[in-house]
């Protein structure tokens, strides 16, 4: 029990203190590691709760929980003399828990990717009406505006849209890397990710 309370504790201050950490960190830091921060430390969140169940679920001691004991004994001797009934309590309320949270997780995933979808969609086709598209395996759509601008958007396909003033502002090279850097937000699924991060947020 005292392994799976460290990794319950560990994940509680994980969950609690990354986020600060983080955002902090963000500003000092290149995006993609900023980015890789980020969700390493809530898969390790998931890791360490996960780990705290699977402990608690185990038969026998858990493999790590010698090395734990010794080098906590005090916590280790309470353990031994707690009532059998309580670590059954601790894991079938851990259960309970984990359970909850996934099916939460998973009805917020839901209603997240049906809410991006639906707005998706009505843009896809607002920016159909006023673009001229390329067609290929990621569409642009080009917008008649002087602003210099591209984003991508995900679906089946993703495309890219873009300004006329991107045209207008950038050489040839210079177009060709906004929209390859574009294409790679496609083809990387970093929509994904960011779904995901918002779901979890």
């Amino acid at each position: 029990m005292i392994v799976a309370l460290t990794l319950l504790v560990a994940a509680i201050i994980v969950a609690v203190a990354a986020p600060t950490l983080l955002a902090a960190l963000s500003r000092h830091v290149s995006p993609s590691l900023a980015l890789t921060a980020w969700i390493a430390s809530i898969a390790g969140v998931f890791f360490l709760i996960g780990s705290a169940v699977t402990v608690l679920l185990w038969p026998d001691h858990a493999p790590a929980e010698g090395l734990v004991e010794l080098a906590i004994r005090c916590l280790g001797s309470l353990q031994h003399a707690a009532q059998p009934w309580i670590g059954e309590s601790v894991a079938g309320a851990s259960v309970v828990l984990a359970v909850l949270a996934t099916a939460r997780v998973a009805r917020l995933a839901r209603r997240q990717l049906h809410a991006r979808s639906k707005v998706r969609d009505y843009h896809r086709d607002v920016i159909a009406v006023v673009a001229r598209t390329d067609a290929g395996p990621e569409p642009i759509m080009w917008l008649d505006h002087p602003m210099p601008l591209a984003y991508s958007i995900d679906g089946h396909p993703g495309y890219v849209v873009a300004t006329e003033g991107l045209l207008a502002h950038l050489n040839a090279d210079e177009q060709r890397a906004v929209i390859a850097h574009e294409r790679a937000h496609l083809r990387g699924r970093h929509h994904r990710i960011v779904n995901i991060c918002e779901i979890l947020a």
